[in-house]
């Protein structure tokens, strides 16, 4: 086992911060005087209660039941509330493979979150220093254990972000087209679910410009646009929570 790891720094890499996770995650539950049985939706966080009751009813009647929009509204077309529902395409498939409580939605965050790390170290190749201080990182994060021991979708977030950084690392020291199309479909799935991840298209842009000159315009560009418009199309009166937003700007406005 040594002798593997000496020969794949970055598979050693990859199990050392996925270890790292999956230890913090045993010791939280010592820590707060809990155990999984102990686990609920938090009544202070009504975002969990709405991608729970989302999921559930994906899983259930193939669309979301009821009010579970943010502010307890629907959409004119479809359920998902003001955000886009990218976000629970993940969660719907787990749910659908091995059925759908909260205590499976905290280890859907775990096991994701652990891949996703995992493939980092595999990617981008830290020395043993760097993945010191990236483990002692995860380590002092204490918003990750609250996001696994969530049921909001933002550990999704967080490791495609983290595999997209491990592509764009990776690319900037052997540019292939295979990473630059993974960078591209990544940003642009994040991009769909929070349209402030539109920011990383512009790094798979510039690789796929690096790598291919003027001619990687070609695709990347419309696929960055439809992705940015997608979200925001979906956003529209007709797709999505328009009156959520309204009742937001008559709030602070």
């Amino acid at each position: 086992m040594k002798q593997f790891f000496y020969r794949h720094p970055g598979m050693a890499s990859g199990f050392f911060l996925a270890l790292t996770v999956l230890v913090c995650f045993i010791f939280t539950f010592p820590a707060e005087g809990i155990t999984l049985k102990d686990l609920q939706i938090s009544s202070a966080e009504n975002d969990e209660l709405i991608y729970y009751y989302e999921t559930a009813g994906v899983v259930d009647y193939g669309i979301p039941q009821g009010f579970f929009g943010y502010t307890e509204i629907t959409a004119r077309t479809g359920t998902f509330g003001a955000w886009s529902p990218v976000l629970l395409i993940n969660f719907c498939v787990f749910g659908k493979l091995f059925g759908w409580s909260l205590t499976k939605a905290v280890f859907y965050n775990l096991i994701s979150f652990m891949i996703a790390v995992f493939g980092f170290g595999i990617l981008a190749r830290p020395n043993r220093t760097q993945t010191l201080l990236l483990s002692l990182y995860l380590a002092s994060y204490t918003f990750l254990m609250y996001g696994v021991l969530s049921v909001v979708p933002e550990i999704t977030c967080y490791s495609y972000a983290v595999l997209f950084m491990g592509f764009a690392y990776s690319a900037y020291k052997d540019n292939k087209i295979y990473k630059v199309i993974m960078m591209l479909v990544i940003a642009s799935l994040l991009t769909l679910m929070r349209p402030y991840y539109a920011g990383l298209l512009v790094v798979a842009i510039y690789f796929a410009y690096k790598r291919s000159g003027k001619k990687s315009l070609i695709y990347s560009l419309p696929v960055s646009f439809a992705a940015f418009y997608g979200f925001f199309l979906y956003r529209s009166e007709f797709l999505c929570g328009q009156p959520y937003e309204r009742e937001c700007f008559a709030v602070y406005s």
